[in-house]
């Protein structure tokens, strides 16, 4: 691990796009690189984490008091405590809204969300815009849900024309959210 380099890279970012959030990602404990270090190496740098799943979370939040992003879906049980440790779930279908509305409700609290784009990864993410848009209606419609962000995972960044496809279909669907 070279925290200088991981620093540089970071402040390199933020020179260049000033206005723009940084979300770390440390999923694969920080690939391979340990999340404990990295994390402490960076978390006065960045905005967010990135984590890929509930126990990595837990490590971070241990770690930072930075925002947290889990990238894939939660189970039930994992649910409450991220809700109670303000950890932003990744939402990609309406049926998963529902249920972490469900749980923050029975908590008496507003979970965080992210709604993730399929813009040509095809993992995880809205593939259609009118489902997007119904996520997005429903969320202004909840007292138990704050949207935090949108985003989305380009499959192959060196390939600029796929890239520009997958960020225009981006676009596209996420044109209904209006912007703080």
């Amino acid at each position: 691990l070279s925290a200088k380099n991981i620093r540089d890279n970071i402040l390199l970012f933020k020179q260049i796009f000033p206005l723009t959030k940084v979300c770390a990602i440390v999923k694969a404990n920080a690939y391979g690189h340990g999340i404990k270090n990295v994390v402490n190496s960076i978390k006065d740098l960045v905005d967010y984490f990135g984590v890929a799943d509930f126990f990595e979370a837990q490590k971070v939040r241990n770690l930072s008091a930075k925002p947290v992003l889990i990238l894939a879906p939660v189970m039930d049980e994992q649910m409450e405590w991220c809700i109670k440790n303000c950890v932003s779930l990744s939402v990609s279908s309406i049926e998963y809204l529902k249920k972490v509305e469900k749980t923050a409700k029975h908590l008496h609290l507003s979970a965080l969300v992210h709604l993730a784009v399929n813009s040509g990864m095809n993992r995880l993410g809205f593939s259609k815009k009118e489902k997007f848009e119904k996520a997005v209606e429903y969320l202004q419609g909840s007292n138990h849900l704050t949207l935090q962000g949108v985003y989305t995972h380009f499959h192959n960044s060196t390939d600029i024309v796929s890239t520009e496809i997958q960020y225009q279909k981006f676009c596209n669907i996420i044109a209904c959210v209006k912007y703080k």
